[in-house]
């Protein structure tokens, strides 16, 4: 079940969640996320810990341009996660193996989407493509969103 689960799109976030300048800290089949929009408008779907001490990214700092870390202020690139300062040696360029690990991030329906390892696209859901659906709350629910759709729907 969690590999089928690794592979399929899940909504990880509304899109409200993330206005500009923000960090959300989303969670997916038991990983944290930091998510992000960057002034570009690109979303940045990232594992949740500084790759010096561990800390959480989520509650780091948003500049529109980099996510810095709150505790030793090490700072990662939109788009592609790499660490680009490191403030015990300002004078170095950091080395470019100093990457986070990152994950695909995909907007439709209000939600943002990610999967570990995405196969195919994210799921048509009738009501929620002709926005005629509203989530009013989050409950974990430990399945695919396809499969949750398709079991709500014969429950009748």
């Amino acid at each position: 079940m969690l590999e089928e689960a690794r592979s399929r799109w899940h909504p990880i976030a509304a899109a409200h969640d993330l206005p500009f300048r923000h960090v959300f800290h989303g969670q997916l089949l038991g990983r944290e996320f930091a998510v992000w929009r960057a002034d570009d408008g690109y979303v940045n779907i990232w594992e949740n810990r500084c790759l010096h001490r561990g800390v959480r990214l989520s509650i780091g700092i948003n500049d529109g341009r980099e996510l810095k870390c709150q505790y030793h202020g090490w700072r990662y690139s939109n788009r592609t996660a790499g660490c680009t300062y490191i403030p015990a040696h300002p004078a170095d360029a950091p080395a470019r193996t100093i990457t986070n690990r990152t994950f695909p991030a995909v907007e439709r329906y209000g939600l943002v989407w990610s999967s570990e390892e995405p196969r195919g696209e994210v799921p048509e859901i009738a009501g929620l493509a002709e926005g005629k659906l509203v989530a009013l709350r989050g409950i974990a629910v430990n399945a695919p969103a396809d499969k949750v759709v398709e079991r709500l729907r014969a429950y009748r």
